[in-house]
């Protein structure tokens, strides 16, 4: 019983040494370690392929919303790219570096800018 209510509070603990999972702008994500850096992108365009699969799979691509159709298009391009984590983070910490004037963006959409932007070279 004693192991259960330690594996209950051991997330607990960790709350407090764990970096913070909000909405984050490019200034704060500088900050980070590059794991964490690295983990915020992989985990930002995950949720985008993810999003793509499913409005593959269940929807009629003629009847996409412009926001289904942006995320369609951006994910494909990874896709048939076969881009990797590398080169997508690699793409985005350069934009970022270079792009002073978006660091105060949510990190989330400057990650979809320099990837929309690696897509377009």
């Amino acid at each position: 019983m004693r192991s259960f209510k330690l594996a209950l509070l051991a997330p607990l603990m960790l709350v407090g040494i764990a970096p913070e999972a909000a909405a984050i702008d490019a200034n704060k994500w500088r900050t980070l370690s590059e794991p964490e850096m690295r983990s915020y992108v992989i985990a930002t365009v995950d949720a985008w392929i993810n999003f793509h699969a499913n409005i593959k799979k269940y929807s009629d691509p003629s009847k996409h919303s412009s926001s289904e159709a942006i995320f369609f298009d951006v994910a494909e391009c990874i896709i048939q790219r076969k881009s990797t984590y590398d080169q997508i983070f690699n793409a985005t910490r350069d934009y970022v570096e270079r792009r002073t004037d978006r660091r105060e963006y949510n990190m989330a959409a400057v990650t979809w800018n320099a990837v929309s932007e690696m897509c377009k070279s």
